[in-house]
């Protein structure tokens, strides 16, 4: 049997393809030199990295004074996600000067390699930034929350890492600055600021909870086996970023908060076989409003408590 044609029927999708992944920890991004060529462009110190996360892309409008240096003029790869955009975005939330990430890269959009998609983390750290929020949309596990509800992270369950597939895989302690010790997880999120901005929500009248985020690999949606197997190990919503980013930041010994917005309910009682982007970008518009007052109370909380 002819086994070279793929599409043996004409509803077949052709065979998918994959770039090789390069083994080379420093792949071609080099974070020294990308923030040799921001501070080029910038005058002001930035003292918190903001990662906008799908749903978080309304972020930018807030700035004051605001600078945009796309990925293209720094030698980074386009984000290709829906509703993600390409460019670094500098500017003033309230009296504290920013750098957003506008457009995330995804491990499952380079293939799985999850080193190379938290180099913009090490570009901020590069910038001298040691404040960072992280931001994503997510479904939610846990049977108390509802679209429309944000939650702060106190814990991660990090399965691609679990898999083998950490952004530290293959860095020499040893080679670095930190050398003195070995990567040790601790408190990868910050406690007592997470409290600060669940009080402030409250007082808003915004729905705020706190929980563990399980980050899968993506980039298709979870079945309702998944779903059962991730609420019976203690995970409240789920998505498919943000923890090998923690992993770098704390690793360079930044201050992390993780907020997630709530953009649909994953419960495997629920027919889930429609979910698309779209739910997820509709949702997103629908709050976010309350998403950059978060973010706004966010960024002072974490810098005022320095």
């Amino acid at each position: 049997m002819d086994t070279g044609n793929c599409a043996l029927a004409m509803d077949v999708p052709p065979c998918p393809t994959k770039k090789p992944t390069n083994s080379d920890r420093s792949h071609d991004i080099d974070p020294k030199a990308v923030a040799s060529l921001i501070k080029a462009k910038i005058f002001v110190q930035p003292v918190v990295g903001i990662v906008c996360g799908s749903g978080f892309s309304n972020l930018e409008a807030s700035l004051r004074d605001l600078i945009r240096i796309n990925y293209a003029d720094l030698g980074l790869p386009q984000a290709t996600v829906a509703g993600h955009k390409s460019w670094f975005a500098f500017g003033y939330v309230g009296e504290q000067y920013v750098c957003m990430q506008v457009g995330r890269l995804h491990p499952y959009e380079h293939n799985m390699d999850t080193f190379f998609c938290a180099s913009p983390i090490l570009v901020m750290a590069e910038l001298g930034i040691r404040n960072l929020i992280l931001t994503n949309a997510t479904g939610a596990i846990n049977f108390a929350y509802r679209t429309g509800d944000f939650m702060v992270m106190k814990d991660h369950i990090f399965l691609p890492g679990l898999a083998g597939n950490s952004p530290l895989v293959g860095i020499n302690p040893c080679q670095t600055e930190f050398s003195n010790q070995r990567f040790v997880p601790g408190n990868h999120y910050e406690k007592k600021l997470n409290w600060a901005l669940i009080e402030y929500a409250k007082k808003n009248g915004i729905r705020v909870h706190e929980g563990t985020y399980v980050m899968q690999g993506g980039p298709e949606y979870e079945t309702a086996a998944e779903l059962k197997y991730l609420r019976s190990v203690g995970a409240d919503n789920v998505g498919m970023s943000v923890c090998h980013e923690t992993i770098v930041a704390k690793y360079m010994k930044m201050r992390v908060i993780g907020l997630s917005m709530i953009t649909n309910d994953l419960h495997e009682d629920k027919d889930i076989s429609t979910l698309c982007h779209t739910e997820v970008k509709n949702a997103a518009d629908e709050n976010a409003e309350a998403a950059v007052n978060l973010i706004k109370e966010a960024v002072r909380i974490i810098v005022v408590s320095q």
